[in-house]
């Protein structure tokens, strides 16, 4: 159980890097219901420690479309070339039905904006678990 995080990154000021060292993970999937606060500082406080980080755009979830939008640039083309080249947005092959046709999200889906969508990079046990 991750204890005492706060705000954005939820490595600051909680346990999670050393449980996550303690297991050996060096992969995380991160997700989450606010893509542009603790999605994006999570996914950017993983990169920072060493880890490879995997974001589903379909698991992230905002107040509202630019929101999602912006995290998942951010993360995959225009954070900083730390958080950009140890971090993975992938993407599913259908258009969720909570992204409405025709939105600047299903223009991801759709285009699949040149994001991803291997999850090699992402170990099989640690996937598993």
């Amino acid at each position: 159980m991750v204890k005492g995080s706060g705000g954005a990154d939820k490595f600051v000021s909680s346990n999670l890097d050393a449980g996550l060292k303690e297991k050996g993970i060096k992969t995380v999937i991160v997700t989450g219901t606010s893509a542009q606060g603790a999605v994006a500082g999570t996914t950017n406080g993983a990169a920072q420690r060493g880890y490879k980080a995997v974001v589903p755009v379909d698991g992230l979830s905002a107040e509202d479309a630019f929101n999602e939008l912006y995290a998942v640039w951010h993360i995959a083309k225009g954070g900083p070339v730390n958080l950009t080249s140890n971090a993975t947005a992938t993407v599913t092959s259908r258009r969720p039905s909570r992204v409405a046709p025709g939105s600047a999200l299903a223009a991801i889906w759709a285009s699949r904006i040149s994001l991803s969508i291997s999850l090699s990079a992402c170990q099989a046990s640690i996937c598993s678990s």
